[in-house]
């Protein structure tokens, strides 16, 4: 059986253009940084999100990131906490963010903030002043459905949460899941293991929503129980997100907003470039070979597996040699084709490690080394072309840069 996706189908640019989707650090950035492994003055290109992944990406001493996402309000989020650092020591930092403090605050500190923002992102946010005086970190559409979860899981049970919270050991947190929790768990991780899990989600009829949000709030419930019995509450700033809606815990805390690291990102803010657009666009616009590190988020969730792979050729032609990509996984894994299996040296230990060590539950990862080509692909590479599967465009790029890299790439756009 085979079947097609459309880009209509599957991913939809208004979806994650519309409004301000993550105010806060959805993600561990613990687990990039160790998949990545990025030297000193090595170049990283990152999905923007909330900001706390490009921040915290900072503390390794890059040369450059290059922060993109094609929603215009995660690049203004990003904007605000760099002029926010920027003008505020780490305590009054927090406090503008809404971690801790009073609105009122916030409207002073707001004055000091705006100084460092460009005419079009300091307007932007003075027509979204309430969100400021409430504090952005959990004003995002993730961040508000996380306090209505929170909501619920305190109505139903307001002491197991307070529990939860306050377990001195991960075997006495376990002892407050709820019953039936282990059910769960197994039925959730076999939904996972639907091999037409993809198609299932991308189709459409009669009963098939409800069936699907029955499955999505299986799975969810499996991963969210999955993690309890793997990581402290206290521990995690993603399940104190999740569980109370917000941060509890100041040790907790996302790393950017750590006090340790606080200074070193501060001297660091100049080397982020903020891009607008599709990952795989801005990709083209840089040389062949430019990074040293490629952070993808779960982006390739989002994207046909045509669309998938295309990018993936792109991201190993900018990718310098024996440079590294990460890209997470959630409910939908995305693989590569044999063709860009060979492209990269996958690892596999670090990729088990990180499921099992990440905050952000639930999610796998492929951690991929950019590999050169063989000597017979090499000189295959002229026939290559003459079948048509090189775009020239990317080959003629590719000529230009061959020397100086002293290494060969093969198509960005060519067929499957």
């Amino acid at each position: 059986m085979t079947y097609q996706l459309t880009e209509s189908d599957w991913f939809n640019p208004g979806n994650f253009t519309r409004e301000l989707r993550y105010g806060s650090c959805s993600e561990d950035v613990l687990s990039e940084i160790k998949a990545l492994k990025i030297e000193k003055n090595g170049r990283v290109l990152a999905v923007t999100g909330g900001g706390g992944r490009v921040l915290g990406l900072l503390t390794e001493d890059p040369a450059e990131i290059v922060a993109v996402d094609i929603n215009i309000h995660q690049s203004r989020v990003l904007k605000l906490k760099i002029a926010a650092m920027k003008a505020l020591n780490h305590r009054e930092f927090l406090v503008f963010l809404g971690w801790c403090g009073r609105p009122q605050n916030r409207d002073r500190l707001w004055m000091r903030v705006r100084e460092n923002l460009d005419s079009n992102t300091a307007s932007y946010w003075q027509g979204r002043i309430d969100s400021v005086r409430e504090g952005i970190l959990y004003s995002g559409t993730f961040e508000r459905s996380c306090r209505k979860i929170a909501g619920i899981f305190a109505k139903m049970n307001r002491r197991k949460r307070v529990r939860l919270y306050a377990s001195r050991s991960l075997a006495q947190q376990i002892k407050f899941l709820p019953f039936g929790w282990r059910m769960i768990v197994a039925i959730s991780q076999r939904l996972l293991k639907f091999r037409r899990l993809e198609l299932f989600f991308s189709s459409s009829g009669r009963g098939i929503g409800l069936i699907r949000s029955l499955m999505i709030s299986i799975i969810l419930m499996g991963v969210l129980f999955n993690a309890l019995r793997s990581q402290r509450v206290r521990n995690s700033h993603f399940l104190q997100l999740i569980l109370v809606g917000r941060y509890v815990s100041a040790r907790s805390l996302p790393r950017y907003l750590q006090p340790e690291f606080y200074e070193s990102i501060q001297s660091r803010l100049d080397r982020i470039r903020v891009r607008e657009g599709r990952v795989d666009e801005v990709l083209k616009s840089y040389p062949a070979g430019y990074f040293d590190g490629i952070s993808l988020s779960n982006v390739p969730a989002f994207l046909v597996p045509k669309e998938f792979l295309r990018l993936m050729r792109i991201v190993w032609i900018r990718l310098a040699p024996a440079g590294r990509v990460v890209y997470r996984q959630f409910v939908l894994a995305r693989r590569l084709n044999r063709h860009l299996a060979r492209r990269f040296a996958r690892n596999d230990d670090l990729e088990a490690e990180l499921m099992q060590t990440d905050l952000a539950m639930g999610h796998g990862f492929f951690i991929g080394t950019r590999l050169p080509l063989t000597t017979e692909e090499e000189d295959g590479l002229d026939r290559s072309d003459s079948r048509g599967s090189l775009c020239r465009e990317e080959r003629g790029e590719m000529e230009k840069r061959r020397e100086r890299l002293g290494w060969r790439a093969f198509s960005a756009c060519g067929k499957e």
